[in-house]
Formats: C-alpha cells, sequence, structure tokens
C-alpha cells in the first residue's frame, strides 16, 4: 500500500506542480516583482520533478491521516516550511533569487493540491494476537 501511495503521490505532486507555480507568477506580477523565475520551461521541469519527490513523501507520511481538514493544515504548515528552509540556503549561496512571498503562496498551493488526495488504504494496528 506504501507503494501505491508513493505513486499516487508522484502524480499528484507532478500535478499540483502547475498550479504552484502559476500561482507564485500571478503574485510576483501582482506584487511587481520579477515573474522571470517562474516563466521558463526549464522552471517548470524543476518544478514537476521537486512536485512528484515531495508529493510521493507528503502523501506516504498523510496515509495514515483520513481527516481532510488535517490532511490540508498539515500539508499547506508543511510545504510553506520547507519552501522557507529551501530559500534560506540558496540565499546563503546565490545573492539573486526568488522573492520569498511568491514562493510560499505556491508552496501553500501546492501543498493543499497534494492533501486532496484521498487517502488510499489505511494500515491495520499489530495487535499482537
Amino acid at each position: 500500500m506504501v507503494r501505491l501511495t508513493a505513486v499516487v503521490g508522484c502524480l499528484a505532486g507532478t500535478l499540483a506542480s502547475v498550479p504552484s507555480l502559476e500561482s507564485a507568477r500571478v503574485l510576483a506580477e501582482k506584487l511587481s516583482l520579477h515573474p522571470q523565475p517562474f516563466q521558463t520551461h526549464t522552471a517548470l521541469a524543476v518544478a514537476a520533478v521537486i512536485g512528484a519527490i515531495l508529493g510521493a513523501i507528503l502523501c506516504v507520511v498523510m496515509m495514515e491521516a483520513s481527516w481532510w481538514v488535517g490532511r490540508v493544515a498539515f500539508a499547506s504548515v508543511m510545504t510553506p516550511a520547507l519552501g522557507f528552509c529551501v530559500h534560506l540556503e540558496l540565499m546563503t549561496h546565490h545573492a539573486p533569487t526568488v522573492s520569498i512571498v511568491p514562493l510560499l503562496v505556491g508552496a501553500c498551493v501546492f501543498g493543499v493540491c497534494v492533501a486532496c488526495v484521498p487517502p488510499l488504504g489505511r494500515r491495520r494496528a499489530l495487535t499482537g494476537t
């Protein structure tokens, strides 16, 4: 069941990367920031690969959660936190980096999209009998 959940999470993460990247681009335009990092095909490919990996991890972690609100709350908090850490890492090594606000909004959209994937199955607790 874990493999199936990881595969579905991988697919969900890949698909969720498109609205995530698009919402970050729109917000960057609204805030008069430079939306160029969000407009290239390379950015979409990188977002799809990273989204697939993160989506698989998130779906496996949230596999036991059946309450939809809890899944959305966890994913919409966890993905911006990871995005913030990535942003800080990029800032320490590269001076020109993507603005933090579009990155966090895009990460939140990604988390909500991945959290909308229903849990595929629940493992039974070990009873020892």
